[in-house]
């Protein structure tokens, strides 16, 4: 009987002991890039309305994209933000210390 009571004991801080290590372990089944992803999920920036980057033509000395209907060039202030950068697939706005990035959507 004694035997036992111990041996049940030691099982229960057997257990005890793997579950407050495996806290501390990543996930095996998880990938690395879905945890990033979801890191990258928590970082989005709320912003004050929706901004549509509905096309972009970039030139040898000037880049215009097409925000919301309205035309913008780099380096000038659309409404609160600024337009940091502009290529030919996104356009990257600098809004108080946040930088949102605009990607064109294929369809």
């Amino acid at each position: 009987m004694n035997r036992f009571i111990l041996l049940i004991f030691v099982s229960y801080i057997i257990i005890i002991n793997v579950n407050a290590n495996a806290n501390n372990k990543r996930d095996p089944f998880v990938s690395l890039k879905d945890k990033a992803e979801a890191e990258k999920e928590k970082e989005k920036v709320k912003l004050p309305y929706p901004i549509k980057l509905e096309g972009v033509m970039c030139g040898e000395t000037t880049s215009l994209a097409i925000l919301n209907g309205e035309i913008v060039k780099e380096g000038e202030q659309w409404r609160e933000f600024k337009i940091e950068k502009i290529e030919k697939d996104r356009v990257i706005l600098k809004w108080g210390d946040k930088k949102i990035v605009l990607t064109s959507k294929k369809e």
